[in-house]
């Protein structure tokens, strides 16, 4: 699942289009605080990608996956629904993808049907390609078990993205000269330490939202799924995981 490739001064990515990467954690799922990153790029500077699906999560085992035909065994995290990506060409430099208003769910989903606990980032922008200048936003997902027993669990579920805003000023919200393990530990109510501040054309957004889990009823959640069901590749560029406690 995923092709690897040289883009952009040599710079490798994972590209999956209409597909999905999942891995087993080696910590399994014995964790109360975990972060997941990643910095991508849609490949594409379409007016218009319609119904696109993109899912990032947590999930038990990798045999059934967000993006299997029945379904995932069981999944936490952020969906969004079929909905259409629109272009927006944001003056000077610096376009991006939006998605609408109220489309990036966060919940769980078992099987086929996705059980929504609130519209958390219901504006997630993505960023296209724009010329031959390579665009890459990065996404925090943290899952933190405020109420963990047998028999009722809820999470926390805080996703933290990038939005670009009309930029008169070279983004800087994803260093390349810092290791992206680092950057991931480092991220604050505002943003990444040191990162790029609003009134530089881009904001955080962060959503806090808390999701019912049944672990002992579904499976452990004991690795991390990616899902992107558009034949326009998405291109990862870094990957990382880390556990708080």
């Amino acid at each position: 699942m995923g092709t690897i490739r040289n883009i952009y001064n040599n710079d490798k990515s994972l590209e999956i289009s209409e597909e999905q990467i999942a891995n087993t954690f080696t910590i399994g799922s014995n964790w109360k605080w975990l972060r997941l990153g990643l910095v991508y790029q849609v490949s594409s500077s379409a007016a218009t990608i319609s119904s696109h699906i993109f899912g990032v999560g947590v999930c038990s085992g990798t045999a059934s996956l967000l993006g299997s035909a029945a379904g995932p065994t069981y999944f936490v995290g952020i969906s969004t629904t079929p909905c259409t990506l629109t272009y927006a060409a944001a003056l000077p430099a610096y376009p991006y993808y939006y998605n609408g208003s109220s489309n990036t769910l966060t919940g769980y989903q078992v099987g086929t049907s996705f059980s929504s606990s609130g519209a958390g980032g219901s504006t997630l922008n993505h960023p296209p390609i724009s010329g031959s200048t390579a665009i890459y936003y990065p996404l925090y997902l943290d899952f933190i078990k405020t109420v963990n027993d047998t028999t009722n669990q809820t999470w926390r579920v805080i996703l933290t993205s990038y939005r670009e805003i009309n930029s008169t000023q070279t983004p800087s919200f994803y260093s390349t000269t810092t290791d992206f393990y680092t950057q991931l530990t480092n991220i604050t109510a505002s943003g990444p330490t040191g990162q790029i501040p609003a009134e530089n054309g881009g904001q955080w957004a962060r959503y806090d939202i808390n999701v019912p889990v049944s672990e002992s009823v579904y499976g452990s959640l004991d690795s991390i799924n990616i899902f992107w069901n558009k034949t326009i590749p998405l291109e990862i560029y870094e990957i990382a995981a880390y556990q708080f406690s």
